[in-house]
């Protein structure tokens, strides 16, 4: 298929959260008939509620500064589908988009008519399919993956990865993951494995008493951001600029609202944790790009704007500059 009529086919499985069949046999199935193109690729996997794409876009951005050929998966799209899966940053041409879904399209295919799987894989399904394709395909050095819904069932929870970060974890997606904070942070705890590293943003008490119990019963070892303080804080509405000690990193987060403060602490906390180098850590951070967070898109008058998926997204527009900024959201 051409990429419009992908497009329209994946768009026509349905809405990803409506129709998410939250479960790894159908995934793993397909990605076993793909050749496990998975288990060419290296990963940082990232789960929780608030921040995660902001982390993951500065975790490959910090990445790329040190020189690596870096994958990035991450949703929903803000204007695209292609934008869901990067290689050194950029969304991938249509070009390839429509290859790896006729790629991925054609094995369930073949499946369904061998009575392998009962339904065609789901949007989400596929299009994380197709990213693993191409992220073997392009030679990634690291690819950055974000968790779509949860964690523990997520169709991306079928990777071995080098680190597991979770960022805050509050309450979303409640129908699926659960009425209470612990039964929510058990799902997003799924992604950790035995002996895998992680990092931890700060979390409420009720849900970083799950995440640590279920580290320490893999024997993940730890990093946490409470461990890191913020000191000489400048804060407005093109970003942040911060020390973090005792490591000495000065950061400058172009990512605007005081959330992402803790976001950029969070990323610089797993990309040390990676050994990456202080200046590529600082380069990294300070040239990421994640529009459509608190965007400052016009002076004159002054606007910004803002993409949300969960009800407490709106919370940052109480923390930016209050200067004559006007403000939208979306989502």
């Amino acid at each position: 298929m051409n990429y419009p009529d992908s497009v329209h086919f994946l768009y026509a499985l349905g809405n990803e959260i409506k129709t998410a069949k939250l479960g790894l046999e159908r995934i793993s199935q397909v990605l076993d008939a793909l050749g496990r193109p998975q288990d060419r690729c290296r990963f940082v996997h990232v789960a929780g509620t608030n921040g995660k794409g902001s982390v993951c876009a500065m975790l490959e951005s910090g990445l790329r500064a040190r020189g690596l050929r870096t994958g990035l998966f991450t949703s929903p799209h803000l204007a695209g589908p292609t934008e869901r899966i990067r290689i050194g940053g950029q969304p991938i041409p249509r070009e390839q988009f429509a290859e790896a879904f006729d790629r991925v399209h054609a094995c369930a295919e073949v499946m369904l008519a061998a009575g392998t799987i009962d339904l065609h894989p789901t949007y989400f399904e596929t299009v994380t399919a197709m990213a693993m394709l191409v992220f073997a395909d392009e030679r990634t050095d690291m690819v950055v993956l974000e968790v779509g819904l949860g964690g523990r069932l997520d169709a991306t929870n079928v990777v071995h990865p080098e680190l597991c970060v979770i960022t805050p974890v509050d309450f979303d997606h409640e129908a699926y993951l659960g009425r209470s904070l612990e039964a929510i942070a058990r799902e997003k705890a799924g992604i950790l494995k035995r002996g895998v590293p992680a990092v931890f943003a700060r979390q409420r008490p009720e849900a970083a008493s799950v995440l640590d119990a279920r580290a320490a019963e893999l024997g993940a070892a730890v990093s946490r951001t409470a461990d890191w303080h913020v000191e000489d804080l400048e804060l407005d509405a093109r970003g942040s600029q911060f020390r973090l000690s005792p490591v000495g990193l000065r950061i400058a987060c172009p990512l605007a609202g005081e959330h992402q403060v803790e976001n950029a602490v969070t990323a610089a906390r797993a990309l040390d944790a990676m050994r990456v180098p202080a200046a590529a850590i600082e380069a990294g951070i300070a040239g990421a790009e994640w529009p459509g967070r608190l965007e400052r898109v016009s002076e004159r008058p002054r606007f910004s704007w803002m993409g949300r998926t969960i009800r407490r997204a709106r919370e940052p527009w109480r923390h930016i500059s209050s200067d004559s900024t006007r403000g939208g959201a979306c989502g």
